[in-house]
């Protein structure tokens, strides 16, 4: 080993750990998001469901179990259905100023006898 190479693991072995840390935060960062997605999903078909059903206390449960901090918009269309938007903000990696708004929608016949 020559004298001036000295100390150059070292600074390989530092740079790859830093990159490692990096890659495993984004991808835990991107597996947050996906979750997320699923339940915005989630929450918007279990909505659109109770809400087609009538059962207005099924459908304030199901609200409060949507991710935090999501919003809920629940409509119902001339043609006799129910439409369900659940939004919500992610910050895919903490202390990073990025947000992702994820988006989970549902579209649910109304029973027969609820107008």
């Amino acid at each position: 080993m020559r004298h001036n190479d000295r100390g150059m693991v070292t600074a390989e072995m530092a740079i790859a750990s830093l990159l490692l840390t990096a890659s495993i935060g984004a991808l835990v960062g991107l597996f947050g998001l996906v979750l997320t997605q699923l339940r915005c999903v989630d929450s918007a078909a279990e909505i659109a469901r109770q809400a087609a059903r009538g059962d207005i206390a099924a459908v304030e449960r199901v609200t409060r179990d949507a991710p935090a901090g999501a919003t809920v918009v629940t409509t119902r269309t001339t043609s006799g259905m129910v439409q369900v938007t659940v939004t919500a903000t992610v910050r895919p990696v903490p202390g990073l100023p990025v947000t992702s708004e994820v988006v989970g929608r549902a579209l649910t016949p109304l029973e027969p006898g609820l107008s």
